[in-house]
């Protein structure tokens, strides 16, 4: 009973770990009367200290706090420095767990009559609203600019290809696009890359400058914390990190392709490819590792977001929860394992990096977006 409990523990089924500790205690005292005259065995101190988890993680504070107690009162030298650490976290859950019971009445309080609000209410009130818009603001931005970089590697490919085909070519599209009037002028590849730039810009700054104000809130609030906890910030922050991270291998995906043509390039040599051709992939690939580049960078800035909110304890939780340990460490996987990602075939790599520096910028980025992710999956184990 008692090892299925730390099993229970680490799957975070507190109830039946519960269950299993009290069922353990119960079975030392039946047949020891005489237990508390002599040194406990190993199983039932353990049992006393994990149930004590397991009512934490419940909310049973009271009930967590006796249970250490006890463990405390029987355990030998040894055993107590584990004990008062546990006891540590105890305290300080219980004081998070009064700061959000503070901020939830007076948001309570802020639902019904404003006018009798203290000033600290009204700010908690404010900040809770404002963590809600912020939020809004980052997700639809973020999906716009999303949408916006798509369209802005798209242009940008179609406007390089006419460009390694001369500058006559260039003039040619943008004077058949201007024959057939104004309302053609998308037509032109260098209108339709301006227009794709500018709008991408537009949308990255509003995600830019929500995900900074957020930041900076987070930074300086523990309530701002649990307000991004509540709303569902937590959740909201791991599923655009996926989506960052998704985007990033589908803007490489073709990018890796024209990287392994690369090393043939002596057998292209010998088949007469033509010069143009070549070109065309070596601008489309360098473009496509710069566009990825600046995926993995928003990446960085989202994770450095998830970091500072699991400061607190609950939102640690809140991320295992939702799924973020395995989501970094499927993304840990896909940049270093050896078929694939930044660590894969390095012969495709180093060819395809020669004259190209969006390649190594690509691969910096990458590393640069999992550094935090790593430092949250560290501040996420410590819960245990």
């Amino acid at each position: 009973y008692a090892n299925r409990a730390a099993c229970h523990l680490k799957l975070r089924n507190f109830l039946s770990a519960l269950d299993d500790c009290s069922r353990v205690i119960e079975i030392s005292r039946f047949l020891d009367d005489d237990h508390e005259r002599r040194p406990p065995p190993p199983p039932l101190l353990k049992a006393y200290v994990r149930r004590a988890v397991a009512q934490n993680e419940l909310g049973r504070y009271t009930e967590a706090g006796e249970d250490l107690a006890t463990a405390l009162a029987m355990a030998p030298e040894s055993e107590r420095a584990e004990i008062k650490r546990q006891q540590k976290i105890l305290k300080e859950d219980i004081a998070a767990a009064k700061r959000e019971a503070t901020l939830a009445e007076a948001t309570r309080k802020g639902s019904g009559e404003a006018g009798g609000l203290t000033t600290d209410e009204k700010s908690a009130v404010e900040l809770r609203s404002r963590v809600r818009d912020l939020l809004d603001e980052l997700s639809k931005g973020a999906e716009q600019s999303a949408k916006d970089l798509d369209e802005l590697v798209r242009a940008a490919e179609a406007l390089d290809g006419l460009t390694t085909g001369g500058g006559e070519a260039v003039a040619a599209a943008g004077s058949s696009a201007a024959s057939e009037g104004e309302g053609s002028a998308e037509a032109d590849p260098r209108v339709r890359c301006a227009n794709a730039a500018l709008q991408r810009g537009k949308s990255e700054a509003v995600a830019n400058k929500a995900l900074s104000e957020l930041t900076n809130l987070a930074r300086e609030s523990a309530a701002c914390r649990v307000c991004i906890r509540h709303a569902g910030g937590i959740k909201l922050l791991l599923s655009l990190l996926a989506k960052a991270c998704n985007q990033s291998v589908a803007i490489l995906e073709p990018a890796a392709v024209a990287s392994a043509k690369a090393a043939s390039k002596a057998a292209s040599k010998a088949t007469g490819k033509s010069g143009g051709k070549k070109a065309r992939e070596d601008l489309g690939a360098a473009g496509r590792h710069e566009a990825a580049a600046t995926v993995f960078l928003w990446a960085a800035s989202l994770a450095k977001l998830l970091c500072v909110g699991a400061l607190e304890r609950r939102n640690q939780m809140e991320v295992h929860i939702c799924g973020g340990s395995t989501q970094v460490l499927r993304e840990l996987r896909r940049l270093v394992e050896p078929t694939g990602g930044i660590a894969g075939d390095a012969d495709a790599q180093s060819a395809g990096r020669k004259g190209n520096g969006g390649s190594r910028s690509a691969d910096v980025a990458g590393l640069t977006a999992l550094a935090p992710q790593l430092r949250l999956l560290t501040l996420c184990c410590n819960h245990e």
